[in-house]
């Protein structure tokens, strides 16, 4: 298994040399769209991450950047009826390391004091395919606009989310965020669940190869944490194995 260092950089410690590097990363992962302005682009990365976001950097034993994730929690409304919010914004692994077991523990450190706090945790993302089949094998399953069957409160709160990400761009009818990236085309994956998978994402959000995202929600528990990490290590020691 190839080494692999995890360092945190909070909103006020991040770079523009570091912003730079990270927004780089990703243009090597998605496409901005045709109409897009790599410098407006950079701009709104930019601030996106310094509005609470830390970033989880991941680098090789050469100190190269391999992949990143931005992360922000907060806790939403009063009472009774308060919750904690964790909010993924850009998550990407290069190829080699995409199976490294730290990519869910460095999440599973992050999240487990948050579960002490008393209140529920829900994790928010919006998601491609490849990030919605990572995060549903991960999580005990999510939940989207396009779900038949959402409570009222699951509802209000993926609408809230997707309304802070998305701003003018999210779309409550169709429940998908337009955004400035188009994913490059995948083929259905190979393994059955897998694929069952991708055919879901796509009947939920036909239109991602135009550039729309999918919000998703998901409960974090301990058991929900436990079953991710141990999921994880079992991958990456078959991948290494393999």
């Amino acid at each position: 298994m190839k080494p692999l260092f995890p360092s945190i950089v909070p909103p006020d410690r991040i770079s523009p040399a570091l912003s730079l590097d990270l927004w780089q990363l990703r243009l090597s992962h998605m496409e901005l769209k045709a109409d897009v302005v790599p410098e407006d682009d950079f701009r709104k990365f930019d601030e996106t991450l310094r509005n609470g976001f830390k970033a989880v950097v991941f680098r090789c034993h050469r100190r190269v950047l391999q992949g990143f994730y931005a992360w922000r929690e907060r806790t939403i409304g009063h009472g009774s009826g308060a919750y904690v919010e964790v909010s993924f914004e850009y998550t990407y692994m290069n190829p080699a390391y995409r199976n490294h077991p730290l990519w869910a523990l460095s999440g599973a450190l992050q999240a487990l004091p948050l579960l002490l706090r008393g209140k529920p945790v829900f994790f928010f993302g919006l998601t491609y395919p490849g990030s919605f089949i990572s995060l549903h094998l991960m999580t005990a399953g999510l939940t989207t606009l396009r779900d038949g069957d959402l409570s009222p409160f699951q509802r209000a709160a993926l609408h809230a989310f997707a309304r802070d990400i998305g701003g003018a761009e999210f779309d409550a009818a169709t429940g998908l965020v337009k955004v400035r990236l188009v994913a490059g085309e995948r083929g259905a994956p190979r393994r059955a669940n897998v694929r069952r998978l991708f055919e879901r994402y796509e009947s939920l959000n036909p239109t991602w190869r135009q550039g729309h995202a999918l919000p998703v929600m998901a409960e974090l528990s301990l058991s929900a944490i436990a079953a991710a990490v141990s999921r994880a290590v079992g991958q990456a020691f078959a991948s290494a194995s393999s």
